[in-house]
């Protein structure tokens, strides 16, 4: 196979794994979808999310752990690992919700920046291994959560660990709010096109 190898004290080989232990086949990063991954039980059903968006190939749902007010994953249906897996039509069905998805949270929100992120990979920080990307508002002023306020723009890294679990009042009136935002929007374009 073309998996990197690792030697053992003895010196035989087996294929390394970057992605999560016990998955199936990888990609060229060494990356290997997850079957256990938290996203599926969303997909099927089975768990709860404030979903925010569904089409026939993606949903986009409030992350339970935000980085700020409003933090979204936009998620394709197939299983696929990382963007890596993803074919041509794959990608276009599921990134032509992503500026939709992206003025919908702006409107709702108010916020005044976006964070648009995608990690492939461990060593990229991805930690869920179905692709998804992180859509995460920025604030200037004091209207972020409880947790952030007052407290300025901060890197990734500090928001990472000042993240703080969904609140689930909030979260529902600002799941409906874009969803809100996404049906004027939708019309808006149908309009728009006419």
């Amino acid at each position: 196979s073309g998996e990197p190898r690792r030697r053992h004290s003895e010196g035989a080989q087996e294929p390394m794994r970057r992605g999560p232990p016990g998955a199936g086949n990888s990609n060229a990063l060494g990356v290997a979808y997850d079957p256990e991954n938290p996203f599926l039980p969303i997909l099927a059903g089975d768990a709860s999310a404030y979903k925010v968006l569904e089409t026939e190939h993606a949903v986009a749902f409030l992350d339970n752990m935000p980085l700020t007010r409003g933090h979204c994953l936009l998620i394709p249906k197939a299983r696929v690992a990382t963007v890596l897996d993803l074919d041509a039509t794959g990608a276009a069905a599921v990134l032509r919700e992503l500026p939709r998805l992206a003025r919908a949270l702006v409107e709702a929100t108010g916020c005044q920046g976006m964070h648009v992120m995608q990690n492939n990979g461990a060593h990229a920080m991805q930690t869920v291994f179905h692709l998804h990307f992180h859509l995460v508002p920025r604030y200037s002023d004091g209207s972020i959560t409880s947790f952030l306020a007052s407290r300025g723009p901060r890197s990734i890294e500090e928001l990472l660990r000042a993240r703080a679990p969904l609140d689930s009042a909030d979260a529902e009136a600002l799941a409906a709010e874009v969803r809100a935002c996404l049906e004027r929007g939708g019309a808006d374009e149908a309009r728009s096109k006419l």
